[in-house]
């Protein structure tokens, strides 16, 4: 597969592989350039591979304070000596990346109606967009970052638990309509 920093200010798309899968691939026209596929029935992780690594993320916590730990690999049981190389925090308005040397990344909203999101780094430059139409964008700034690969599938992750949230707060609102 082809780099994604190749890719840059092009606009690539996250595309359902098959119907019946839960697997993703982020494409620049016919081009496959990285894949993310979903494992697990109740207790489900997101797989992600790029540019030769693989990652896992695993989301915990409750509705209203969730977090994201992202492990190097594919890990498919957690345990006391499982550590991940970054976590993902929800804070009022998106969320901040954080790898355990320190270095973070904040996931803002863009667009008035949040329908646009970035990650930003320290200085709050974007470095890359995704809207929520499953597009993404590379910033020219992001091309020499060693950690673009993750923030690209993240950014994608979050993408579709913030879909899987109003699908759901959706459904309990008919639900509760259609009981009246």
């Amino acid at each position: 597969m082809p780099s994604l920093r190749e890719f840059a200010g092009q606009e690539l798309r996250w595309t359902r592989q098959h119907f019946f899968q839960s697997a993703y691939e982020l494409r620049a026209g016919d081009e496959v350039l990285t894949t993310v596929r979903r494992v697990g029935t109740f207790k489900t992780y997101d797989v992600a591979v790029a540019e030769g690594q693989q990652w896992t993320f695993r989301r915990a916590g409750s509705f209203w304070k969730s977090w994201t730990a992202i492990y190097s690999g594919e890990v498919q049981e957690v345990n006391e000596q499982t550590q991940p190389v970054a976590t993902y925090t929800r804070v009022r308005g998106g969320g901040r990346l954080t790898f355990s040397d320190g270095r973070s990344y904040n996931w803002t909203a863009v667009s008035r109606w949040r329908s646009i999101w970035a990650w930003t780094g320290p200085d709050g430059v974007p470095l890359l967009t995704m809207r929520t139409s499953k597009r993404l964008t590379i910033a020219p700034e992001a091309i020499n970052l060693p950690e673009l690969p993750l923030l690209v599938h993240l950014a994608f992750h979050l993408m579709r638990i913030a879909e899987e949230q109003a699908a759901a707060a959706s459904a309990a609102a008919a639900s509760a309509g259609a009981s009246l």
